[in-house]
This record gives structure tokens, sequence and C-alpha cells, in this order.
């Protein structure tokens, strides 16, 4: 994972507004799961099954699954990009504890701020970052504004940090069940068939807190 990304998890998960007791265990469990989810990807970042694909004029898409199902006790982990039409990239990385189920989502789209000269103005990103407890609870969704050096700059609806393109709803899966569905009906599964598949989605713009 880049330096970025792992620099601004490793803030919030180490700088996140006080929880309760019940709710401080299954912060620190995510915390265990995502810096694990996080060593796996950089001890072998090309082992990933899926794809990459251009689809020309600026938009593009990958699908990166590290699957580690058939490791000793080890996480998995998706990593998802869009390019959009030349002026958006977003980045999804899906962290699962060994046994399947989502723990963690860090969700960051850069492009340009327009309040700040249009398509022309400063590279910044809307950030997101999705906790999930092992019963499949989305405990806490943190959200904000960063330049391009991963610096904080404000709230999701600040009118002066305004990205070229709008929060999009992220799709979600809820465990490893659910990224090899979406696998199969994109590629096919052992046999050549591409059953239906549906991601569930969420707008964690809607829900994320700013602390």
């Amino acid at each position: 994972m880049n330096s970025k990304l792992a620099a601004a998890v490793a803030l919030v998960l180490g700088l996140a507004a006080p929880a309760g007791a019940g709710e401080a265990e299954t912060i620190a469990e995510i915390r265990s799961v995502w810096s694990r989810c996080e060593a796996a990807v950089s001890g072998d970042p090309d082992a990933w099954t899926g794809w990459r694909r251009d689809h020309f004029n600026g938009y593009a898409d990958s699908f990166q699954y590290f699957n580690r199902q058939f490791h000793d006790n080890e996480p998995s982990v998706l990593v998802t990009r869009f390019d959009i039409d030349a002026i958006a990239v977003e980045i999804n990385t899906y962290c699962f504890r060994a046994e399947g189920s989502l723990a963690f989502v860090y969700s960051e789209m850069s492009a340009p701020n327009v309040a700040a000269g249009g398509e022309n103005g400063p590279w910044i990103s809307r950030e997101g970052r999705i906790y999930v407890d092992p019963a499949g609870e989305i405990v806490r969704i943190l959200g904000w504004i960063t330049d391009d050096a991963g610096k904080k700059l404000g709230r999701l609806d600040d009118p002066g940090l305004m990205l070229a393109r709008g929060c999009r709803a992220l799709d979600l899966y809820p465990d490893l069940a659910a990224v090899e569905a979406a696998y199969a009906a994109e590629l096919g599964d052992i046999e050549g068939n591409r059953p239906a598949f549906t991601a569930q989605t969420l707008d964690w713009c809607a829900r994320a807190r700013f602390d």
C-alpha cells in the first residue's frame, strides 16, 4: 500500500475520538486486522488475481484481490481503482479478517479542487474510513478532505474544498464470498459461467463524521 494511504490510516486509527469500552475493544481489533492487511499486501504486492482495464478517454478500472485464505490465519485484501474521465481517481482498499468478514475500508478519491481554480485547481482528496465489527455492523465512519501531502484540510461539505467529481456510493463487500461472487460475475467461474451479482452500496459521505 502506498505511503500516503498507510500514514493517513495510521493517523485515524491512532487518533480517533475516544470510544466507550465496548467500541474501544472493537476498534482495537480492527486496527490489528488492518495492520496485518497492510503487511500482506506490502509483503507481496503482485500476489493478486482480478483485472486491470483501460476503457479509453481517461476511463479505467482495476480489481485486485489478494486472497490469503489458504495461508494460516492471514487476512485478505481487495483493492479497487476507478480512473474517471482523466480528472479523478478513486481507490478503495477493503481489509477482511482471516475468517472472511469485512473489517475496514479506506476510500480515497483525488481530483482538482474546482472551488480554487476549476479543473486546474490544486489536487485534493476525499478520504473515508469505514469500520466494521465481526458481526458485520458498521461501527464508525470518518471522512474529511486532505491536500496532496495528506494533511487534513476540512470537512467533506466545506464549500472551499470541492472535488471535481462528487462522492460516489461505495460498493460494499461484507465478506470474501461477495468478493468472489463479484469476480465470477465479471470474469466467469471455473466452468465459464458468469453468475449475476449486484454489490451492496454505502453512501458513506452522508454518514461520515469529522473528528
